[in-house]
């Protein structure tokens, strides 16, 4: 008999696919994802707390380390800056508009407009290379 997916599964695996996209590293992922989902447990109502909660975390302590890992989209966007690199993940992966984006960014939504248009033409770049 399979037990059901409880909604604390789908919110962990969430924000791991979140943090892992954020640095390419397994374990700083789930040490990420483990952190935030123990700080903001059971007080945030949508995802994107949870997901501020590990952007603040990966640029406290691990946005200065250059993570080479991956192949592909994946690498092209370790090379991005922190930035770039979140508010693509934030639009085009995970689908989120510009205000949520700038609720996780702590910006504006016309900053993050910015941020996205400049990460995207970055990755472009890199993709014809």
């Amino acid at each position: 008999m399979q037990s059901a997916v409880t909604k604390d599964d789908e919110r962990i695996t969430f924000a791991y696919k979140f943090a892992y996209r954020l640095c390419g590293n397994r374990k700083v992922a789930e040490k990420l994802t483990e952190v935030s989902i123990t700080a903001h447990n059971n007080h945030y109502q949508d995802n994107s707390l949870l997901l501020k909660g590990i952007w603040q975390e990966f640029i406290k302590y691990y946005s200065f380390i250059e993570f080479k890992e991956g192949t592909g989209v994946q690498k092209i966007l370790l090379n991005l800056p922190a930035e770039l690199r979140c508010g693509v993940i934030l639009k085009d992966v995970f689908k989120y508009d510009y205000p949520q984006i700038a609720n996780v960014l702590s910006s504006s939504p016309e900053e993050v407009q910015k941020i996205v248009a400049q990460g995207r033409q970055r990755v472009g770049a890199s993709r014809r290379y």
